[in-house]
């Protein structure tokens, strides 16, 4: 008895048999489906969800996310490095993500994903920085008379608009991390003053510490991880000890 073949086993959709889809459908945007613009089988939650498969991976991402930012507890590292080859779906879990953190409206079974009880109540901002759109040269506009030359620049802008950006416009105009994040971004982070940080892990791990009633913020991602916990912690002000109680 021989194993069926793939092509027998597993039937495309009506409309890929049709020939109904361009290509450029297939390929997922984060960016696009966070400023509105992404075709509505990404943009449209119950419809990404409907053709979505919730893996162990994605099953995960949603929970220890969603965890941290409806302040439950129980979740884990503030900085999550999806690490899969290509095509292994980070961007998908990533679109996900940002489904789920806006409340999954629409979506018929939630649970199969996640547990609805830990989908944040409030409106969460959502930064997504596409490394593949950036220009570092010449300054990637933001609106018209703004440009952001750096991933610290795009970030303060797409958290808190233009008052956002002001604050690190000169780190961002050097391509220079900023010694402080806007402290509009999120309401609660208190000013880092004229104080310069310590950028140690000890430095950073005594000013997570000292931190620690601001716990609301998550970062997930596909970028390189070396020196990003060097770089930012006044963004992300929490320690495993927190999580300990």
């Amino acid at each position: 008895m021989s194993l069926p073949t793939l092509f027998s086993t597993c039937r495309p959709r009506a409309d890929v048999l049709a020939g109904a889809i361009r290509d450029d459908e297939f390929m997922a945007d984060l960016s696009r489906v966070v400023n509105g613009t992404a075709p509505a089988d990404y943009l449209e939650p119950a419809a990404f969800f409907a053709k979505s498969y919730p893996t162990r991976g994605m099953k995960e991402l949603l929970k220890a996310v969603c965890l941290r930012l409806s302040g439950k507890g129980g979740e884990v590292s503030s900085i999550i490095r999806l690490g899969t080859q290509y095509g292994g779906g980070k961007t998908h879990s990533l679109i996900a993500l940002v489904h789920a953190v806006r409340g999954m409206q629409g979506v018929p079974h939630p649970e199969n994903f996640v547990d609805p009880a830990i989908l944040p109540a409030g409106a969460i901002r959502i930064a997504a920085l596409d490394g593949e759109n950036a220009d570092p040269a010449n300054g990637l506009t933001l609106e018209p008379g703004l440009l952001a030359r750096s991933l610290w620049g795009e970030m303060a802008y797409r958290l808190a608009g233009r008052a956002g950006y002001e604050r690190v416009r000169a780190s961002d105009e050097k391509h220079i991390a900023p010694a402080s994040f806007p402290p509009a971004v999120p309401p609660g982070v208190p000013s880092a003053g004229k104080k310069k940080p310590d950028a140690s892990l000890a430095g950073a791990a005594n000013d997570f510490q000292a931190r620690k009633r601001v716990r609301k913020l998550a970062f997930a991602g596909t970028a390189p991880a070396p020196k990003i916990p060097e770089q930012i912690p006044r963004l992300l002000p929490d320690s495993p000890a927190d999580n300990e109680g």
